[in-house]
């Protein structure tokens, strides 16, 4: 047996059509009439459908008296089932088996698939709506802007019954009403009807539903899709329909198309409305039934006027209380002296109070609209009943409407005068809550039942209730009336009570600050604290400056400041409007702390999370530019760029436009400053490091060192900071505890701070710090909190660099660091000539024409055009390729250019000579420049030149060492500085320890490289030997060759 996907309920009705018949009229317009839509018996049968396209198959095969439902026949029934309305049910024979057509046969199960119906009918549709359909693409583009994944969905589509019509005798063809049925395959039919509900819902929200006014007076509410037509038994006409000739209808116009697809997980794509989404849709309804209160008025009082003449006419009573029930029949209250317009025809002329007298005989039975009437269409509504055991009408007219079934004074007055003197003041309490009375009808049946026998004092109690019921009634409707007089963007929502649960209200406030769009909206940070971009002066830091001067205050930088608590409940209340509804209307409140505290610290992922602030663009590593104005939800960035920055267009920045930036940036702005041409290309490169930090993993750190004060150090640092970030440098204090470090470092780094300095560095200090290392290297850092056992991870973007007098890199700081040295040749180097008299002021007035040479240089960078890419040079891949290629290729066309031109300088005179570079090699100069990696070469050259290629021993070693000639000295230095353990005393055991320390650490002598191996011994304790690397293999007695 083939297995089946879906199973739904076809139905045949037993003497006539069940469609519409379309005729043409005398003045040649076409006349629909639904009059036969009405099944009051007829059969019902099992449908199984394997797909979405088996139902296209059923449709095509459908006949006039053909309908379906959309749910299943109840477990239990035959898979043929007779069907009778509820009226005849009830006098059918007992021994045939038959059911109602009602939701307790007919079901959608749980956790099954189920086809859901997007019934679009553009009757009455405002012509905004329709414009805004046409602007998006048709209707499912409309629907798929609050539902996205419909286009993943399978579903079948079909235009409705007024679809290709034409006469036979003219060949004139009319056009269709543009309505269709959509059939939507979910997974879980049990969440159906909550699923058209909530759609409907975020329609109307979003533009696609109106409201129209019903010739009672009534506001009918609408959209693009028909909310009500998801009740299981539901019919649901896809007959062909009866044609009076000369019409005719194209077959092909209606032919069903199916699209295969999954099955739509309702709870997710359309979950349920939110606090937020329910406030939205509500303030909507209000202020467009404000709109049409003028409507509504002409609509009730031309019904009452006409409608009340017809019931005096009929029933003989007064029109004064006619027109009291048509009011309330208008209002949504049908009164007992009211004629329901039932479909079925033994029905006909039953009132209201004949329901109200006999319920089990009409709940559920099928009417027509009881204001719009048989004219708009039968079977649009269904007699229904609470669990109170109250009657109600369910309209499907217009989308969804109610009217309520109740007791007039009359029908009270009667039912008091019959009942016993006992069972008075019960039967008062029972009817009148369900009646529709007035004031004075109600004052005139207290009396009555007090006279019977009940006190007035329960009564009494009876009418406070009541009106306390009415009261809050009228606060909604005050609150209504506000809502659609309001102004204020910000949702208006109930505050929560103090113990109210966390997830609706964390729902909310998700909701509300997730949706804006503002162009900074509220964000975290990676630690899930609410946080905002500000501009401030880290206390902890002073603005750079020379070591004569007086401390300064920071300057003010781009920050990620994490917000208080009190300014987190401030965050929330410019998004929205907590309240209450009191007996004055609505009176604004603040959000419990509770609330506010909950919400400040969240890593659910709704709120988007900043990892840096940029202030430039950022070149990607394909070349393209990212840019944005405010927060770009893809990067994670903040963008601030000012709107005088100007930068190069792309496609000019070649290879002499990088030439011309170079020239102006070594010998224009950089032009004072006293350091060889490597060095220069070296600032350049901190300055785009600077530009590009938040697209590099992994960054390096920069030195700018001088043998004495006033070289110029601080000067330099402070045009680079300007030039890229308009404001001068800000420092840190070094300190030579790593703990006060490692703290101050996770401090700034948390900041979001683009560059910093670490100055007061004493004279001649090799730098090295496990902390500021892994900063260097990694894209985020983490670190303890202190006091606490948690740990926190902020992004790790700065770009840091290091100044004082003869510093220098040590360790791995040396291999993760490029050091620019000034040149001193005067003892009061401040006072040498200046081709600029101040600099920093120089970079200032000239920032835009700096930036615009630096984006060139950048631009310009070959990779981006290169297929087959080069491998990437230095351990910094990454920003070898966006920063280091840029800089290099820069250099040698100001290089060559400057050579071919030596006539013809690009600016005369060149006070610096253009050279090409290689930041591999500059990174290798500064590791030559280590002690820690000279001190190594000086231990391998001594141990190769005793032992050759020979092994040897710890106690060989420590017999040599221990000698006071100097080259035992030097060596013991040395040995020392390389391990970086001191040698209280000279021992075989303690020598082996300091050079376990060095051993397979490669060191370049010369044209060589050399290691020290070891092989172990547990005999003889192990060997040494120093090898040679050729090629990646040691050469030796302990290498891979001999």
């Amino acid at each position: 047996m083939t297995p089946y996907r879906f199973e739904l309920t076809a139905l045949t009705k037993n003497g006539g059509p069940l469609t519409k018949r379309i005729s043409i009229t005398e003045n040649g317009a076409l006349l629909s009439s639904g009059s036969h839509c009405v099944m009051t018996i007829g059969q019902a049968f099992r449908l199984p459908l394997a797909d979405i396209g088996a139902l296209a198959e059923v449709i095509d095969r459908l006949k006039p008296e053909n309908a379906i439902a959309l749910g299943r026949l109840r477990p239990g029934l035959q898979d043929r089932t007779l069907i009778l309305t509820q009226f005849r049910l009830a006098s059918a024979d007992p021994a045939q088996t038959a059911i109602a057509r009602t939701k307790e046969h007919f079901r959608y199960e749980p956790e099954q698939p189920a086809l859901a119906l997007l019934d679009f009918d553009q009757k009455g549709m405002p012509a905004e709506v329709a414009e805004r359909i046409n602007r998006l693409g048709g209707f499912e583009q409309a629907v798929a802007s609050v539902l996205p994944s419909i286009g993943l969905v399978g579903r079948l589509t079909r235009a409705s019954t007024s679809a290709g019509l034409y006469r036979t005798d003219t060949g004139m063809t009319f056009p269709g009403s543009g309505g269709l049925h959509c059939y939507l395959g979910i997974r879980d039919g049990g969440d159906l009807e909550r699923f058209l509900n909530d759609l409907h819902c975020r329609l109307f929200t979003a533009g696609f539903g109106w409201l129209t006014v019903s010739k009672g007076g009534q506001l009918l509410e609408r959209s693009i899709i028909d909310r009500v037509v998801g009740s299981p038994e539901r019919l649901v006409f896809e007959g062909p329909p009866i044609l009076v000739p000369p019409l005719a209808q194209d077959a092909e116009a209606r032919r069903p198309i199916a699209v295969e697809g999954g099955l739509l997980d309702t709870v997710a794509a359309c979950p349920p409305l939110t606090i937020l989404e329910t406030s939205d849709y509500q303030a909507t309804r209000t202020r467009q039934a404000a709109m049409l209160s003028t409507e509504v008025e002409s609509a009730r009082a031309n019904f009452i006027r006409q409608q009340g003449a017809r019931i005096a006419e009929r029933t003989g009573m007064s029109s004064a209380r006619a027109a009291r029930i048509v009011e309330r029949q208008s209002a949504g209250v049908l009164l007992p002296d009211v004629i329901l317009p039932f479909d079925d025809p033994e029905l006909q002329g039953v009132t209201v109070g004949d329901v109200l007298a006999d319920p089990e005989r009409y709940v559920d039975e099928t009417l027509a609209d009881p204001l719009e009437g048989i004219d708009y269409g039968r079977c649009k509504a269904k007699i229904m009943r609470r669990a109170s055991g109250e009657l109600w009408i369910h309209s499907f007219a217009h989308g969804r409407t109610t009217y309520e079934l109740k007791p007039d004074f009359a029908a009270v007055q009667a039912v008091l005068h019959a009942a016993r003197p006992d069972d008075a003041a019960d039967t008062f309490v029972r009817i009148s809550l369900a009646a529709d009375l007035t004031a004075s009808e109600i004052e005139r049946l207290l009396e009555i039942a007090a006279r019977k026998g009940g006190g007035k004092r329960t009564l009494q109690s009876m009418l406070k209730m009541a009106r306390a019921e009415a009261a809050k009634a009228n606060a909604k409707q005050r609150h209504e009336q506000q809502l659609a007089e309001r102004c204020d963007p910000r949702p208006r929502v109930p505050a929560p009570a103090p113990d109210s649960e966390w997830l609706p209200v964390v729902e909310l406030l998700n909701a509300v600050h997730g949706r804006s769009r503002a162009d900074e909206p509220p964000m975290r940070n990676r630690n899930g604290d609410l946080v905002q971009i500000r501009s401030s002066s880290t206390p902890s830091l002073h603005m750079l400056a020379s070591g004569d001067n007086v401390e300064l205050p920071p300057p003010s930088q781009m920050q990620i400041y994490t917000l208080t608590e009190p300014e987190v409940a401030e965050v929330i209340e410019r998004h929205i409007e907590f309240g209450q509804d009191t007996r004055e209307g609505w009176r604004p409140v603040h959000l419990g702390a509770q609330f506010v505290r909950h919400f400040a610290n969240r890593s659910d992922g709704a709120l988007p999370i900043v990892t840096g602030i940029a202030s430039l663009a950022i070149v990607l590593p394909d070349g393209q530019l990212l840019r944005a104005r405010g927060f770009d939800r893809d990067s994670g960035i903040v963008f601030r760029i000012p709107a005088a920055v100007k930068l190069p267009e792309p496609g000019k920045c070649d290879g002499l436009a990088a030439a011309m930036a170079m020239d102006f940036l070594i010998n224009q702005w950089l032009v004072d400053v006293a350091t060889d041409y490597p060095g220069k290309c070296i600032l350049i490169a901190c300055a785009l490091t600077i530009i590009e930090r938040m697209a590099l993993p992994e960054r390096p750190a920069f030195f700018v060192t001088a043998g004495q004060r006033g070289g110029g150090k601080t000067t330099v640092l402070h045009m680079v900071a300007t030039a890229v970030l308009g404001a001068r440098a800000a420092a840190a204090a070094w300190s030579p505890n790593d703990e006060e470090r490692r703290k101050a470092l996770f401090a700034y780094l948390g900041a979001g701070l683009p560059f910093l300095v670490w100055d007061n560095i004493p004279l001649g200090a090799a730098i090295n710090c496990a902390s500021i290392e892994k900063a260097l290297t990694t894209e985020t850092y983490s670190d303890r909190v202190l006091g606490e056992s948690r740990h926190l991870e902020v992004p790790a973007y700065t770009i840091m660099a290091f100044t004082g007098n003869n510093v220098t890199a040590r360790g791995d700081m040396a291999s993760r660091s490029l050091s620019v040295r000034l040149n001193i040749d005067r003892t009061d180097p401040e006072n040498r000539e200046f081709e600029h008299a101040d600099p920093i002021a120089w970079t200032e007035q000239h920032r835009v024409e700096i930036l615009s040479a630096l984006y060139t240089i950048l631009l310009a960078n070959p990779r981006f055009a290169e297929v087959n890419k080069t491998p990437r040079e230095t351990r910094f891949k990454a920003w070898w390729h966006l920063v280091g290629a840029a800089v290099e290729y820069a250099a040698q066309q100001h290089a060559e250019r400057e050579q071919n031109s030596a006539n013809r300088p690009l600016s005369a005179p060149s006070p610096c000579s253009a050279t090409p570079i290689r930041f591999r090699d500059l990174f290798l100069d500064g590791e030559a420049d280590d002690e820690v990696q000279s001190a190594l070469i000086v231990v391998l050259e001594t141990l190769r030149t005793r032992f050759g290629t020979w092994t040897f021993q710890a106690s060989d070693i420590a017999q040599f060492a221990g000698d006071m000639d100097p080259e035992a000295i030097d060596f013991r230095a040395a040995l020392e500085l390389a391990s970086g353990k001191v040698l209280p005393i000279i021992t075989s055991t303690t020598i082996a320890w300091r050079l376990k320390a060095i051993k397979d650490r490669p060191v370049d002598v010369v044209e060589q490289t050399l290691v020290l191996r070891f092989a172990a011994d547990k005999r003889q304790g192990g060997y040494y030997s120093v090898s040679t690397l050729e090629g990646g293999k040691p050469r030796g007695i302990l290498g891979v060759q001999d």
